[in-house]
């Protein structure tokens, strides 16, 4: 808690990342049961945000080095392009991934996921009656996942069209929290955007040099031999993880193969990643849970039993 407060308000910025993702990893290994897509995702943008200046806007840091000079308005590095590169990753790859008939023939996805009362919302319930609608969302829904990724990725020199990505972005997270209880993952995708805003949102003063990355500006940075080759070691070091991260990805969609013990590794690292939501196909079908207790004279009792129409709240009894 201490951690993460003194992340949102940029207090020792980078320890503070540090700690926050070493706790929520912690908490990752031991319930990996437990986790959806947004618990991953939220441990990944952690994991790349441990190499970037965080603290340098809109935080306590910055106001302690106001004094200091101006702080930086352009950083690039390797972990500026990894915080990217991920969510493009999350996209594109959860799009490839639906490939079933659900998806790229009959177009059922949305309205087959929404018939699923156990994550279903109010509204989801009275938009599922929409079959025709539903079908063209779904279509929509793929096709925007695969090339929405890209628009954001060609248009750096075009900022207003990259905003209206990432509104559309926002907007397709919107509409499918309001329908479906997908927990973390509508805010934690939402945030992983904000990377992408142009940089006219972000700056206030002219550029400067911040270190300990490659910045894109004319002042010289003034680093001693020991912290240049440093860098360069850790910029090296970022490089192969987003190349793993990418391989991982692809083998997930069968395109390479990687051997358990490497997918292990990267568990622990935390850059193991797979994005197959609602993929290939959506779920057709309900399930129910019962729990099952034996009393002193051998009996066997249902302590808790949950229909197919199980709501969470209900699942949660389970825990």
């Amino acid at each position: 808690g201490l951690s993460a407060m003194s992340m949102l308000v940029g207090y020792r910025t980078r320890t503070a990342t540090i700690v926050s993702w070493l706790l929520l990893r912690s908490l990752h290994i031991r319930n990996p049961g437990l986790l959806n897509a947004g618990d991953s995702l939220l441990g990944l943008l952690l994991f790349w945000s441990m190499f970037l200046p965080l603290g340098e806007r809109f935080s306590i840091d910055a106001k302690r080095r106001s004094g200091q000079g101006a702080a930086c308005s352009i950083f690039a590095s390797a972990a500026t392009a990894a915080i990217l590169i991920q969510f493009l990753l999350l996209y594109v790859f959860t799009g490839l991934q639906k490939n079933g008939l659900d998806w790229v023939s009959t177009g059922t996805a949305i309205e087959l996921s929404l018939w699923q009362e156990y994550w279903t919302r109010p509204f989801g319930k009275v938009l599922r009656e929409y079959s025709v609608p539903l079908q063209y969302a779904t279509i929509c829904v793929r096709y925007f996942e695969l090339i929405g990724p890209m628009i954001l990725l060609l248009s750096f020199r075009y900022p207003r069209i990259r905003l209206l990505t990432i509104g559309a972005f926002w907007v397709l997270q919107l509409g499918i929290s309001v329908c479906l209880d997908v927990h973390l993952f509508g805010w934690v995708s939402s945030i992983a955007a904000i990377p992408f805003l142009p940089q006219s949102v972000w700056e206030t003063d002219p550029p400067c040099d911040v270190g300990g990355g490659v910045t894109t500006n004319r002042v010289p940075a003034v680093t001693t031999t020991v912290r240049q080759y440093a860098n360069r070691f850790f910029q090296v070091i970022i490089a192969m993880l987003v190349f793993g991260a990418f391989l991982i990805n692809l083998h997930q969609i069968d395109a390479v193969q990687i051997s358990p013990r490497w997918l292990a590794s990267s568990r622990y690292v935390g850059i193991y990643q797979n994005w197959r939501m609602y993929a290939p196909n959506a779920p057709d079908r309900s399930f129910s849970v019962e729990l099952e207790g034996v009393t002193p004279d051998g009996s066997v009792e249902t302590l808790v039993k949950i229909p197919g129409h199980g709501t969470w709240q209900e699942m949660q009894l389970l825990h």
